[in-house]
């Protein structure tokens, strides 16, 4: 049986908030993957996991300065977090 596709609805509670998804998440994956893999499309699934944890908890962090919200998720295969950011780069 197929699993059915995760997106933006399934992303952990407050990803969306303040763009900082789409405005400095995905943007910030995207250029890792420019910047260190000559093949894009043959990306090995342990490094990926973890770039996008390393960039999910620099993004997420919080700060009391200007009001976010730690946001904590651990990125795994199939999570929402991994299923998105590959449909959208």
């Amino acid at each position: 049986m197929r699993t059915k596709r995760q997106g933006n609805k399934q992303l952990p509670n407050g990803a969306l908030d303040n763009g900082r998804w789409t405005v400095t998440f995905v943007p910030t994956f995207l250029q890792y993957l420019g910047a260190t893999n000559d093949d894009v499309w043959t990306l090995k699934l342990h490094d990926t996991i973890t770039a996008l944890q390393a960039i999910w908890n620099e993004i997420y962090k919080g700060s009391a300065q200007d009001g976010r919200e730690k946001i904590k998720h651990r990125v795994e295969k199939h999570c929402a977090v991994y299923d998105v950011v590959r449909i959208e780069s």
